[in-house]
């Protein structure tokens, strides 16, 4: 992990925010702390990124397409903006985690690349396993079908978006598998939801200071799906802001 490999227990890492739940865990279990970075639809903001910066983070883990929770990637304009944030802090370690690479539904918008170090014990890889991955990387059915899962992931992240504004409920999904919609209450929709038949993730899990929000995984949900979803969504929408008063 390049993270206890390059910092020192207490070094500041900046990550995004609201982020993946699981970099969320590691870094305070490796011992160091984390900076919050807000993240907009073009991913993590260069002021809050600057901020970070400023406040002595020594590393950032970023996501340059198909962001978990929010769904958020790089643009050409926003990695110009981000570079030249670093340009004032030549020092710090840039990790970009591109976990949904292929299947995100956009190119990939890179800051920075870095190669991996190997131990020659627990990180040594089988060569049956390399020579795997290598004849299914240069396989044109292969190609064919990750570019259509691509476009399957896109087309449904797409209409639940869709299905959600024709409610009147803003949602962010710009490319992978998630749509994060922004909540009052996180446990009553989730809880609402729930009682329908669906099943979402709450966002505690993902945000340290920005807003409250949910996490729906639209991986398998059909563009058919969304309709109901959405109206479903927007029922449990009303009936927790009726509870809390309006």
């Amino acid at each position: 992990m390049l993270l206890s490999t390059e910092l020192k227990p207490g070094d500041a890492v900046a990550v995004e925010d609201p982020g993946f739940h699981h970099l969320l865990d590691l870094v305070p279990a490796l011992g160091l702390r984390m900076l919050p970075v807000a993240v907009d639809d073009d991913g993590i903001r260069p002021d809050a990124f600057r901020t970070a910066l400023r406040a002595g983070a020594r590393a950032v883990v970023c996501s340059p397409r198909g962001q978990s929770p929010l769904g958020a990637r790089f643009t050409a304009d926003r990695r110009g903006e981000l570079l030249a944030v670093l340009a004032g802090f030549p020092g710090v370690l840039v990790v970009e985690d591109d976990h949904n690479a292929d299947i995100a539904g956009v190119e990939a918008v890179t800051l920075a690349r870095h190669d991996g170090r190997m131990l020659l014990t627990s990180g040594w890889v089988s060569h049956i396993l390399q020579a795997t991955v290598a004849g299914l990387l240069t396989d044109p059915a292969v190609t064919r079908l990750v570019a259509e899962a691509g476009r399957t992931y896109t087309a449904r992240s797409d209409a639940l978006v869709a299905a959600l504004r024709e409610h009147g409920i803003a949602s962010h999904g710009a490319s992978g598998l998630n749509v994060w919609v922004p909540v009052r209450d996180e446990s009553a929709v989730v809880n609402g939801l729930r009682t329908r038949g669906w099943w979402i993730a709450a966002g505690t899990r993902f945000h340290i200071a920005s807003p409250p929000g949910v996490r729906v995984t639209t991986a398998t949900l059909t563009p058919v799906e969304a309709v109901p979803f959405a109206r479903d969504f927007a029922d449990t929408l009303a009936e927790s802001q009726a509870v809390c008063g309006g």
